[in-house]
């Protein structure tokens, strides 16, 4: 069973902000020069412009899911439209992280302050030999 921990206010509510703002320009600027593109006649066959949006969808999925990126199968052109609803409820959201565990023990203040974070100061297992040698079993650290 999966337990859920309350939404934490986390203080990286600026730069989460400041991630997506930058991403959402960099699409937006991509946008733009897809519409260079098939207003200057390179890109003609509708394929092809919709798979150049999916790229676009990749490469900012952040933001790329406010915005309502089509094809017009007649004329050729596409066309990008804010979803403001959904943008606005990201926004809500910044800085708030919700944790899942399957921990009945803890409680929801205890799973927050023991789960595992990025910025903690330690490096990655992968770069810290001593802790990878303390994670392994004593006969293959001693081969280590």
């Amino acid at each position: 069973m999966t337990r859920k921990a309350p939404y934490k206010p986390a203080p990286a509510k600026a730069g989460d902000r400041a991630i997506r703002s930058k991403q959402e320009n960099r699409l937006l600027a991509d946008l733009e020069k897809l519409g260079q593109r098939v207003a200057g006649g390179k890109l003609k066959r509708i394929e092809k412009i919709g798979e150049a949006i999916g790229r676009l969808k990749e490469r900012y999925p952040r933001v790329a899911r406010y915005y309502e990126l089509a094809v017009d199968p007649d004329t050729g052109q596409f066309s990008a439209t804010l979803k403001e609803d959904k943008r606005a409820d990201a926004a809500l959201l910044d800085g708030c992280y919700l944790l899942k565990t399957d921990r009945d023990d803890l409680s929801a203040d205890d799973f927050w302050l023991r789960a595992p974070h990025p910025c903690r100061g330690r490096l990655p297992r992968h770069e810290n030999p001593a802790r990878r040698a303390a994670d392994l079993p004593p006969a293959r650290a001693a081969r280590r």
